[in-house]
């Protein structure tokens, strides 16, 4: 190479060189700036990094929460299968349910008619005081019937005695001095019939008869009361037999 050409080779060298060292620090400003951008965007990361992890948080707790769900609803498809096989055998066992409550209620009345039966005889007496312990119903009763109801002839009593146990003072006191009722099992129907005819007479005296009944009875006469006493007011014609009230010889049906 000739001493011209190596020349003009080193000039050009030296106009890169110093193009280089010209642009370098351009390269060094932009640097620094990105650099600085960098910086501020700092806390807008961390916060978005935060609301990254909220959500991450959120989107596990839905998960767990759609597990649960899920198991929740598992569990209310079997229960749902339970309700429908016991109602499936409910509707089979409700027509033998109501046959036996037909029968049970047959039988209920059959056991209060066999009651009311058993007393088809029987009469109380309220009023008759008490005399001792060891006193005689039958004989009082007897006496009652001939004097207060005025029936001569002597009546045949199967048996007579006090209904109820025997009273403290106290209770005593505190049942205003009522003496406990007679009651009288009658040797016949009839007899009954006769002594409940003459029991008009006893009106204003402190004495009464009635008839007894059995428990069941007695609940439903003392309901049909009211309605008889207002029915007997407003002059109607009204009868109570058993546990069934009649006025004007219909009978009367609860509303």
């Amino acid at each position: 190479m000739s001493v011209e050409g190596i020349s003009r080779s080193a000039s050009k060298r030296k106009r890169e060189v110093s193009r280089e060292s010209t642009t370098l620090p351009e390269n060094s400003s932009s640097t620094k700036s990105k650099m600085a951008e960098s910086d501020i965007s700092i806390p807008d990361l961390a916060r978005k990094m935060d609301k990254l992890l909220e959500v991450c948080a959120t989107k596990k707790q839905v998960d767990s929460i759609s597990d649960q769900l899920s198991i929740l609803e598992d569990s209310l498809d079997n229960l749902r299968g339970l309700v429908d096989c016991n109602t499936a055998e409910l509707d089979i066992l409700k027509p033998t349910v109501e046959q036996l409550q037909t029968r049970v209620d047959r039988l209920e009345s059959d056991i209060v008619d066999l009651k009311c039966r058993s007393m088809r005889d029987n009469i109380i007496i309220h009023g008759i005081a008490q005399e001792s312990p060891t006193e005689d119903c039958t004989s009082l009763a007897l006496t009652f019937l001939q004097t207060k109801l005025e029936i001569k002839d002597k009546i045949p009593i199967d048996r007579a005695h006090r209904l109820g146990r025997i009273r403290t003072p106290s209770e005593h006191d505190k049942d205003k001095g009522r003496p406990r009722p007679i009651i009288l099992k009658l040797h016949q129907f009839q007899d009954k019939i006769t002594i409940l005819s003459k029991v008009g007479k006893l009106k204003g005296t402190g004495f009464f008869v009635s008839e007894q009944f059995p428990p069941e009875i007695v609940n439903k006469r003392r309901l049909l009361l009211p309605v008889l006493r207002e029915a007997k007011v407003a002059g109607k014609k009204v009868r109570l037999v058993k546990d069934k009230l009649y006025i004007n010889d219909k009978l009367y049906q609860p509303k």
